[in-house]
């Protein structure tokens, strides 16, 4: 109950915490505006950004990096607290001495208010704070001059300070707090939770602190200081967390003071009394173990506790750090989860860093007191002892010894050891002197403690390999195109085998694309198969190296990823995969095999410069991604989104395309000037002319970013991959001789020319040809086309594609495009938001000869270039055979029985008709809002009116702005879910339905089979987040676990998601799809988000798209139905994706073309992948680029 110290208190903190905050805030965002430069007003997010540096040396500037800097790359304030406003104001916003004062008095009264140990405050303490807030209130009010803020923060105060309190509100409000002070402190990181760096450094020191126990004279020990254990309580609502909080206390008091208390309140079935005997239980098991808990205090529940001994305490920190303490408190919480409505709740125990270390400081120095210590300072050490010396530095605490040690790993010493070296070299009059840097660290920590140990390998946190690791039971199919291929006439055979060569060639830019490290395997593989064939190679290694079939199988399996994926990441998802096999098992297949007896040398240097990192699984190899994030070869290994963002901006200034472009940064900034190389993709290496781009393009250009003071120079040179770029631009030579038409020629023609030349201009040119070249019977399409796998979506992966044109299903998609007009017409945005005319694409469904690149989709929408789509048109193809073979579930998971039966049977026709609609209507529709250079608008300015705010459009395109460009990382995603939503919202027409020759019944089976297929690849979707980062791996499954959650919040039950128990006993995941509110319920919700979709999307507004797009793209437990913890569940009934086989087609002697097909296996794939590159040609080519990119990636 409360009391009117209490409510005065409560007062107090709610004025704080909204009334400051929503202050500092408004304060915060005209600082920005006052500091804003060249008379262009800066966003939150641009002035953060120019500020990140300085930011981020700061503790909570890094504890809050996810904060001030999210993936989104739009930070909401929404999320800042107090402390964060006044943080960004002292360190950033260049404040007077007085704005500095009221910052500090503000975080003043707001720290004794968070460190009162009862929350209660007497009228004289309550007045002189409020005093205290009064007149910082006014101050800050004053300084932004805004009359209507002003009374707006007058009522809000005045409303605190007399309407009743809301208890629920307020103890949120206080809890919010509390846990903000929480997460300003670094925790202790558990095992398997934290940076890699530190668990090995933690480690290490645990060892030093037992080292030094080992040395205690007999019978000596010491006191071990107090150490906090915070236990905090999650999922259940503040009043609940209150009551158990209040009850911990009470019940941890009483087993301190040895009381028994008598009276027991009453709650269900005895709850409470289970509780308290848990409490009690673990106060003894604690006691047992030495550590003796002294003080309990609410702030969540502080447990102070004072351990015994050292050997108490060490394992009491080994006990937090992998989970055993979690296991020790557990029947506090399983007795909590007895009380009413608690069953969901979950306690969560955490140690401060800082307070660790200043425990174990304590520890070490009364240690080092005790153990005999020598004062050497200068120790021989190594093998030539007498000609070197080792200067042993030592150090007060832990803590600062670690301080030393970072600057050390980081390299910060370099230049100084240079000159004290110079310098020493004279002093002494020495002429020959190597003063090095490197850094030994003693285990023991004291000067005579045993020998110099080198210091340990630290290990990356434990990853679960089978997430990492392709099982050998995945399938691999044949993209069968045997029939389609055999009638063809010998002249469109030609046609399709020049082109074919020209893709395959192409598609090994992809390697070096993909990894540091993808080049370097290819060539070990192709080598080691070359030599010998797949049944050889397995007699060898399961009868003479020790292998079992298994461990050969998967070798076979590995190779085959590899190649399917053209590198070690997945195509589909960017995560890594490494042989599921161990490491010296694979080395001894390596060298036993017939290559690497043709060839040591070759193939032991070959497995020594790949074999680290084809296994390794350190955090920033397990995924592709930018900076600390991941993995790319897009740019070079010291560039970040900082340098990602600087770049995009010279190329929108210079109208230069990214899609052919790799980035490579010269020199870290900091250490000099700033330079960039930005290098386009062609045959000629020599500066000269860029067809398409003015004059002097290729060069050296000084640039200043905006925000910036100095400029930085941009290099901008060409011939990445240049040998693999020959090779294209000679096959596509030769196919020239073989095309059907006159469109088909100049379309080659000016694919050779930007190949050559490294114009996307030409390749655009080529681009129209190709469209206008329609109803082809031998389809093409080669470039650099697909953005997903750049981590700034901008950069195009290499793919290119042959295929044969099925007339059947041809004649389907024909009849789509005749009535796409009527179809876009149900789309749920005005007329005014829809291309000035549809432009009639050429809509076929091909049988795949031939896909080189890192992955087949289903179906695509190109080209990719927006001015050519809005403007000119494009195509849209299904690939038939890659989906009759490849979406074929083996094993349907998470639906009913009844479901299953229906899925398995509807699941690719009803796939064909979304495939339609998306590519067709969804990536072909929609308008982008633009002004040229000219100042002319594509749209009348104005009578369009925002459908969202009802007022008129105010943002667009400018000149050298496209689509990708403006929403950068989530463009690829954010269009997928948008064709996805079309498909989705147009597949209920019956018209629709009725060009695939579904109707009634049919019809409205197909209908829920594709929204079911939707929802479940919603949640199957869980594979492919990674919430380490944070981060989405694959653009089509961010967009379907996107469309998941907006079903779900549509409400009604239209979709539920339910954790079950499996026929296995396992846990397991079953999803339900109302198909009786698909239309009343589920079409409105997809309506409204995908007007939504377009309406961002054609404006430019990237602010509430990314902002509406990342909300639902957020992953967590918070609520139902925790996709967190299902996703565990997901991984654990996860299916392997398909691996395909391509043929194979090859120029005869008498001038005709065969085709070569094979078993699908594995080793079918092996094979034909040794066919496709027989001789080491193609390697020596491979290998140049691989060691021209080395110095970039190490």
């Amino acid at each position: 109950m409360s009391t009117p110290g209490t409510q005065r208190y409560s007062r107090l903190m709610l004025t704080l915490i909204k009334g400051g905050t929503k202050l500092t805030r408004r304060f915060v965002e005209k600082r920005v505006k006052d500091l804003s430069e060249n008379g262009e007003e800066d966003t939150i997010d641009d002035f953060l950004l120019k500020n990140k540096y300085v930011i981020l040396q700061q503790k909570l500037g890094k504890n809050k990096e996810n904060v001030f800097f999210p993936r989104s790359g739009h930070t909401n304030l929404d999320n800042w607290d107090l402390c964060m406003f006044c943080f960004i104001l002292e360190e950033i916003c260049d404040p007077s001495q007085t704005t500095k004062m009221r910052i500090k008095k503000l975080l003043k009264i707001r720290n004794k208010l968070c460190h009162l140990h009862d929350p209660t405050l007497e009228t004289e303490k309550f007045d002189e704070y409020f005093d205290d807030l009064k007149v910082s209130f006014e101050w800050f009010l004053k300084e932004i001059n805004d009359e209507m803020f002003t009374e707006e923060m007058n009522e809000l105060v005045q409303s605190l300070a007399t309407d009743p309190l809301s208890m629920d509100e307020t103890l949120k409000a206080i809890h919010n707090m509390y846990r903000s002070e929480w997460t300003q402190r670094e925790v202790l990181e558990k095992i398997g939770s934290g940076q890699d760096l530190t668990n090995g450094k933690l480690d290490t020191l645990i060892e030093t602190v037992g080292v030094l126990v080992s040395r205690l004279p007999s019978g000596a020990s010491v006191t071990i200081p107090g150490i906090g254990l915070v236990i905090e309580v999650e999922n259940c609502s503040a009043e609940e967390e209150k009551e158990i909080l209040d009850n911990l206390e009470k019940f941890f008091n009483e087993a301190i003071e040895q009381k028994i208390s008598g009276a027991e309140e009453d709650l269900t079935n005895g709850a409470l009394h289970t509780v308290r005997e848990s409490v009690k239980e673990v106060f003894r098991n604690f006691f047992m173990r030495g550590r003796h808990i002294i003080i309990v205090k609410q702030r969540c529940l502080l447990l102070t506790i004072k351990c015994t001994s050292v050997k108490s305490f060490l394992e009491m920190i080994r006990d937090y750090r992998t989970g055993d303490l979690s296991i020790q408190l557990s029947g506090i919480e399983t007795a909590i989860k007895n009380w009413q409505g608690c069953g969901n709740i979950q306690l969560v125990n955490l140690i401060f860093k800082e307070e660790f270390m200043e425990v174990m400081d304590d520890i070490v120095s009364k240690l080092c007191k005790q153990v005999k210590q020598t004062e050497d300072t200068v120790v021989q050490t190594g093998s030539n002892a007498e000609n070197s010396i080792r200067v042993t530095l030592k150090f007060p605490t832990v803590s600062e010894r670690e301080t030393v040690q970072n600057r050390f790993e980081t390299e910060m010493f370099v230049d100084k050891m240079n000159r004290i070296q110079s310098e020493l070299c004279g002093m002494l009059n020495v002429e020959r002197m190597s003063l090095t840097d490197k850094l030994v660290v003693i285990e023991d920590a004291v000067s005579n403690f045993g020998t110099v140990k080198k210091k340990k390998c630290l290990q990356p946190k434990m990853a679960d390999l089978s997430q990492y690791t392709l099982p050998n039971s995945t399938d691999v199919c044949l993209l069968d195109c045997m029939t389609a291929f055999k009638n063809l006439t010998d002249q469109e055979k030609r046609y399709a085998h020049h082109v074919s060569q020209a893709a395959w060639y192409g598609g090994l830019i992809v390697l070096v694309q993909t990894s540091p490290e993808s080049p370097g395997i290819f060539l070990l593989l192709q080598k080691m198969f070359r030599a010998q064939s797949v049944d050889e190679l397995k007699t060898l290694a399961t009868t003479e190296l020790g292998l079992s079939p298994e461990e050969f199988d998967a070798i076979l399996i590995y190779a085959s990823g590899f190649y399917a994926n053209m590198g070690n990441y997945k195509s589909f998802g960017d995560s890594k995969f490494i042989p599921n096999l161990p490491k010296e098992k694979f080395e001894a297949v390596v060298l036993g095999s017939a290559a690497c007896k043709s060839d040591p040398d070759k193939m032991k240097a070959l497995w020594n410069a790949v074999s680290e990192r084809l296994y390794s699984l350190e955090n920033r190899q397990r995924e592709l991604g930018l900076g600390e994030k991941g993995t790319t070869t897009y740019f070079s290994s010291n560039c970040d989104l900082q340098d990602a963002e600087v770049a995009q901006e010279f190329l929108t200034a210079k109208n230069l395309s990214a899609y052919n472009t790799r980035l490579f940064k010269k020199c870290a900034q900091g250490s000099g000037p700033v330079e960039y190389e930005v290098r386009l993709a062609s045959v000629e290496t020599e500066n000269g002319p860029l067809p398409g781009c003015p004059d002097g393009m290729l060069g050296s250009h000084q640039f200043t970013p905006k925000g910036w003071s100095t400029p930085v120079t941009f290099h901008v040179t060409r011939g990445d991959y240049s040998k693999l770029m020959a090779h294209v631009a000679q096959a596509l030579e030769k196919a020239k001789s073989a095309a059907a038409n006159d469109n088909e020629v100049k379309m080659l023609r000016e694919y050779i020319k930007s190949f050559k030349t490294g114009s996307i201009p030409a390749h655009k040119d080529g681009s129209r040809y190709w469209i206008r070249n329609t109803g082809p019977v031998v389809e093409t399409y080669i470039g650099f086309i697909e953005s997903y796998r750049d981590p700034f979506g901008v950069r195009g992966e290499f793919e290119g594609f042959v295929a044969v044109v099925s007339k059947e299903m041809s004649a389907k998609f024909g009849a789509l495009v005749e009535n796409a007009e009527h179809l876009l017409a149900k789309l749920p945005w005005p007329q005014s938001y829809e291309k000035d005319k549809f432009l009639r694409p050429d809509f076929t469904s091909l049988e795949v000869l031939t896909f080189g690149g890192s992955g087949i989709p289903a179906g695509i929408n190109i080209p990719n270039y927006n001015e050519i789509r809005q403007d000119e048109g494009f195509k849209n193809v299904s690939l038939g055979n890659v989906l009759t073979a490849g979406y074929k579930d083996t094993k349907v998971t998470f639906l009913s029985d009844a479901d299953k039966e229906l899925y398995t049977k509807l699941k690719i026709p009803s796939f064909e008709v979304q495939v339609g609609l998306h590519e067709l209507l969804g990536h072909g529709s929609g308008k982008l809002f633009h002004q040229d250079e000219n100042g002319k608008f594509n749209f009348d300015i104005n009578s369009v009116t925002h459908t969202e705010t009802g007022g008129k459009v105010t943002s667009w395109y400018k000149s050298g702005e496209t689509w990708d460009s403006k929403f950068s990382t989530v463009a690829s995603t954010y269009e997928e879910c948008r064709a996805e939503c079309v498909g989705l919202y147009l597949c209920l027409s019956t018209d629709a339905l009725r060009i695939f020759g579904h109707e009634d019944d049919d019809g409205d089976d197909i209908v829920y089979i594709n929204w079911l297929n939707m929802v479940r690849a919603g949640l199957l979707a869980l594979e492919f987040y990674f919430p380490e980062t944070r981060a989405w791996r694959q653009a089509h499954m961010n967009a379907r676990f996107v469309i998941l959650r907006v079903l779900l919040e549509a409400g009604e039950d239209l979709v539920k998601v339910e954790k079950i128990k499996g026929e296995d006993g396992n846990p397991d995941i079953r999803i339900t799809l109302d198909r009786s509110k698909i239309i009343s319920v589920g079409k409105p919700a997809i309506g409204d988000f995908l007007r939504k979709l377009q309406v961002y999307k054609a404006t430019a507004d990237v602010k509430n798209g990314k902002e509406m797009y990342d909300r639902y793209s957020d992953v967590h437990d918070s609520d139902e139905p925790h996709f967190i913890s299902l996703r565990e569940i997901v991984l654990a009934r996860k299916q392997p994706r398909k691996m395909f086989v391509q043929h194979n087609t090859s120029l005869c002697g008498d001038g005709s073309i065969s085709l070569e097909s094979y078993e699908a296996s594995p080793a079918g794939l092996i094979k034909s992948w040794v066919d496709r590159f027989p001789n080491s040609d193609v390697d020596n080519i491979i290998e140049e680029l691989w060691n021209k990119d080395k110095p970039y990636f190490e």
